[in-house]
Parts: C-alpha cells; structure tokens; sequence
C-alpha cells in the first residue's frame, strides 16, 4: 500500500482505538485464519483484509464472519453475483439508461460518493433494477481493493424515474441489497442519502419502508425540494457540475469508471469462478440459513420486521415468536412422516398455518393437509392460476383485485375490488376472480403475516348480470374451501361501496347463508368519503381521497411481485397428491378430505 493510503488507514483506524500498524498486523493474522478455512478461495489481498477489518471496528472476528459471507453469500444471489461482470451486455444496456457512478476522491471525512441520475428525460419500460444492483456489487469489488471504505453518501436525481420503475424494486431486492450485501457482507456505514426531484410516488413508498428500516438509518434519508440544496451538503470540489458543483461532471466520472472496469477485467473474470466447496469447511455452519454464518448477530431472518410482527400475533394466542419457530420444526417433523404430501412450504409458510390456527399445532396440520389436497377438489381454480396464463391478463384489464404490501397497524391486509371503466365487460367471469384471490394467498402466506383481512369492494359498473353469475358454489368454494377449510381467514371487514339495489337484494338473500357473526362484518357504505373514516388514511388509495398508493400503483406492484414468483407458481402446477402414501385414511369430510371435520363457514 501507498503512504497515503497507509495515512488513511491509520486515520480510520485511530477512530476505533487502533493504529494502520496495528492494523496491518491483524491483516496478518486475517490470512493465516485463511489459510485453516480450506473451502474458502485465496483471493483477498492485504488492502482488502484491512478494508474488512476497518468496516467491522477493527474486530478480527466479526472481520472472519464477514469474509466467510463475501464467499458464502454468492450462491444465495446468483442473479446478482454471476451476473456482474462490467463485460455482460446488460452493463452496456444499463449505462446507456442511467448514470450510477462513484467518485474516485473521498471527501475529507472520508466518505465515498456514489451519484445516480437519469440520463433521458424518463427511464426506458425496459429498465431492470437488478441491474442497479449488479453495478452496485461491482462497485463494491473495486472499493475493496482500491479505496478506504470508511462510510458511503449517496445523491439521486430522481427525475426521470417513474412509478412503474419505482414499484419494479420489490422488497426483496431492497432486502438482497441493504441487509445481505451492505449488511451481512460489507457492514457499511451510510452517513446520508441525499435525493432531490423525488416523485410523489416515491414519497409515499419512503413512507412505507420507513416501518422496515432502523430509525436511526431512516433519519439519514435527505429529500431536497431544489438542486441547489446539494451545495451545502456535498463538497463543491467534488458535486459534478451537472448538479452547478465544481468537480467533475457525470460523464466524465462515468469514463473513469468504466477505464476501472477495463482495467481490472481480469479481476471480475476471476471472481465469476469463485466456489466455496462446503464439503471442505472445518466447521459446521449456525445460526443463519440466508447466509451460512459463524454466529453472525446482524441477520437473523429474511425480514426482520416479519419476526417483529409474527411475534405481536403469536402474544395475542398466548404464544410467542420464539414458540412460533419452534412450533414450525415440530410442523416440519410431522411433514417428514407424510410421504404423500409434497415438501414446498418453508418456515415463514408454517409460521403462518400456525397464526392462521391461533398456534395450534394440530389443527395447523390439518389445514397444511388441506392447502394441497384442496386442490383435486377444485381443479378449475388451482390448476388454471398461474399469472401467466391468458385469463390473467383479461381479468386485469376489467377490474382492480389488489392488495397493499404494508399492514394496518393492527396487522390487517387491505385487499381492494373496483371496476376499471364505467361498467364491467360482459365477458367477465367470476371464476377469474376466485384464481388470482388465490394466487394472492399465496403470495401472502410466503412473504406476509396473515393475521386477518380487511376487504374494500367498490361496486360501481358491476351489472345485475354480472352478480347473477357468481352462484351459491362458487361462493362455497371461495369462502369455505379456500377461506375455511385451507386458510383459516379471519376477515376483520368487508366495506362495500356504490352498491345498486339489485346488489343490496342479493346480499340480503344471502344473509341466510352467512353466521350473524361475520355478517355483521360487512358494511355497506352509503358515499365513497366513509372509506376514510374506517381505513387509514396513508393506506388508502387516491381513487377514494387517501393519501397511500393508487390502485394502478398497487397493481403494478403486485404485477411486479407475480413476476419475481413466477417459479412459485410453475411448481405449484406439477402439485400431485398420491393418496396411497397417506399414512392415514381420511374421515368425517369429502369436500377437502382432512381428519376432523367442518360443515358451516367458521371466520373468526
């Protein structure tokens, strides 16, 4: 290493009660650690090592966690990390959209500037955010090899970014991104995200990710109403001029990247042979199954906000989260004694029947049984849900069937229902309605807490004609079949809006069929205002005068999260049941066939 950079290491170092001598040392004892790790590649120089040791406090072992994740961490992102390499087409097709560019000088704290900013006047429909994410890692390769990683700042224009773009980035990708990369495996410090020419779209999505992200990294997120603001926040030396700084300008940090890139092509050559043969580890892996970390404190769970939220429902059945999980490895070992029950429900599905069922592990199996032996029992429904099949699209192009992704603070989903033009084509089916309900579950059941529902129905354009169609069967099947029998769903409400006459006379008829208990859960609202009353405001779309996404934005979210599940949906299409495997007969029901039975819709 250069003397300035040795100056900087030792300056960094100083502010963890250490010295770059020091440091250098523990780099020493770093590679000799390495060298007892066989399944671990030797490609980690000694800048790097210090850059480790300098992200993680100078800690030598919280230093070694986080090596082991760099390697181990790279299986668990494929579409990420083989994907990288600045010689792929798709890195030309990305820089042509946007700049995304570091700054190879650190501000005197020494903090590393990152800049995105469009460079047409919107975002091309092509754009693909998990190119974003590969130029990031790339970036990430050169830093630890070539800069001083003491902290991040990070300006984005975003001008330019629409909200279809906005809503392609899925909670996941946010997730693989800050907490599995910029957490697990680097430990970054982010000192400031400064945004300016920020959508309403993205204002209020910030507001939703508020509730997932740690208070204090939240306070660090800057939304500037002028460009102008950057000037006292970013060093004017290094603010490129496009944003009226005296640095350099985008293009050219962008030229200066890419010659970084040519330069270290052999680099990213190399690093798309990495393999961690896990066959060789000198110890068995603990504690966490995203990553396959020694004891690593930091990442526990896909989605720390689900623990959090999980362990609220569990308290209210006199349970708890960590009850929760382990309910879930008994639920698992049962599983295994089920030869005739395919093996494609993780931990965060379990945790679910478990909270759907008020934690009881028993009635939990028979819903679990269920949930695949349901499906012989309606196979026009569960063998013609796949999104990508042809009636998707139609259904999509009559009416609104969404949901939001953020819960009520009461942790209810909100599931929204409206025609999209004056009145429903004549060539809607109901049965349309029943398959993408249930391609909704499922996505619920992996990536939500299904504590209860709230449902909001606008009836505006939906005919006399059209109700008619929905017969006492279908309704069985929904309700009972996949609501009761299957899901256990409590439905909190149901609000109904624009109801005609005709509509009010039907639902009167079917009060007979329906337990006073839930019925009196189903409101008919005489104005479209009241929705504001029972359904918070942040959460309620625009269309009824709320302040939360539109349902176009929502749909197009959920289109977004069909899309990232599409192999979810691909497998649950081969689900077969061979019921000579079924260790048990089954009794007392023929509709679903589970041990016990029903015979009258029961919603808490």
């Amino acid at each position: 290493m250069d003397e300035q950079v040795d100056r900087m290491f030792d300056e960094v170092a100083k502010q963890f009660n250490s010295t770059g001598k020091a440091l250098k040392e523990d780099a020493i004892r770093l590679q000799e650690w390495l060298e007892t790790q066989p399944h671990l590649p030797k490609i980690l120089d000694e800048h790097v090592l210090c850059n480790f040791l300098i992200l993680n406090k100078g800690s030598i072992e919280v230093a070694k966690q986080k090596i082991d994740n760099y390697f181990s961490f790279r299986t668990k992102l494929p579409e990420i990390i083989y994907e990288m390499n600045p010689k792929l087409p798709h890195h030309k097709e990305y820089k042509d959209m946007v700049y995304l560019v570091d700054h190879p000088q650190l501000t005197d704290e020494m903090y590393k500037l990152t800049f995105f900013k469009v460079k047409g006047e919107t975002v091309s429909p092509d754009y693909d955010p998990l190119n974003c994410m590969r130029r990031l890692v790339s970036m990430t390769e050169l830093k630890l090899r070539y800069d001083v990683m003491c902290g991040d700042i990070f300006v984005g224009d975003l001008r330019g970014v629409t909200s279809n773009l906005v809503l392609k980035v899925t909670p996941l990708m946010v997730y693989k991104v800050v907490v599995v990369l910029y957490e697990g495996v680097i430990s970054s410090r982010l000192k400031a995200v400064h945004m300016i020419n920020v959508p309403p779209v993205l204002t209020k999505l910030l507001t939703v990710v508020k509730s997932f992200i740690k208070p204090k990294l939240f306070e660090r997120f800057y939304v500037h109403s002028e460009e102008d603001a950057l000037k006292k926040v970013i060093p004017l030396n290094l603010l490129p001029t496009d944003f009226g700084g005296q640095g350099l300008s985008l293009q050219e940090l962008e030229d200066a990247l890419e010659a970084r890139y040519a330069q270290n092509q052999d680099l990213f050559d190399r690093l798309d042979e990495i393999k961690v043969d896990e066959k060789l580890r000198p110890g068995k892996l603990r504690d966490d199954d995203t990553l396959g970390q020694h004891r690593n404190p930091v990442l526990r769970m896909l989605n720390r906000d689900a623990d959090r939220l999980f362990d609220k429902a569990a308290k209210i059945f006199n349970s708890s989260g960590k009850k929760l999980s382990e309910d879930v490895l008994r639920l698992q070992e049962w599983l295994e004694t089920q030869p005739h029950l395919p093996n494609m429900l993780d931990g965060h599905a379990l945790r679910n029947f478990l909270i759907l069922n008020k934690c009881s592990i028993e009635i939990a199996k028979q819903k679990i049984d269920n949930y695949y032996s349901a499906r012989a029992k309606v196979p026009e429904v569960a063998n013609e849900m796949n999104p990508k099949l042809p009636y998707h699209k139609e259904f999509n192009s009559m009416v609104y069937l969404v949901d939001h992704p953020q819960l009520t603070d009461d942790m209810y989903k909100l599931t929204f229902f409206k025609a999209k033009g004056e009145t429903v084509s004549p060539n809607y089916k109901p049965v349309n309605f029943m398959r993408k309900i249930t391609t909704m579950a499922e996505l619920k059941l992996r990536h939500d807490v299904m504590y209860g529902d709230i449902f909001v129905v606008d009836c505006k354009g939906f005919t006399l004609n059209v109700a008619l169609r929905i017969t006492p069967m279908m309704f069985y099947k929904v309700a009972v079949v996949l609501y009761d029998g299957v899901m256990s769903s409590r439905i909190k409400a149901v609000h109904l809006v624009n109801m005609a006459p005709p509509l009010t006379k039907i639902l009167n008829i079917g009060k007979s069929f329906i337990k006073p208990k839930l019925f009196q859960r189903i409101h008919i609202h005489p104005e479209e205002d009241c929705l504001k009353k029972v359904i918070p405001l942040n959460l309620l779309p625009t269309d009824y005068g709320g302040e939360g996404l539109s349902l176009q934005q929502l749909d197009d979210a959920l289109e977004a999260k069909y899309s990232q599940n599409q192999e979810l949906f691909d497998r649950l299409d081969q689900i077969k049941i061979d019921e000579k495997l079924r260790p048990q007969k089954l009794k007392d029901d023929n509709t679903l066939g589970y041990y016990g039975s029903f015979t009258k819709l029961e919603i808490d």
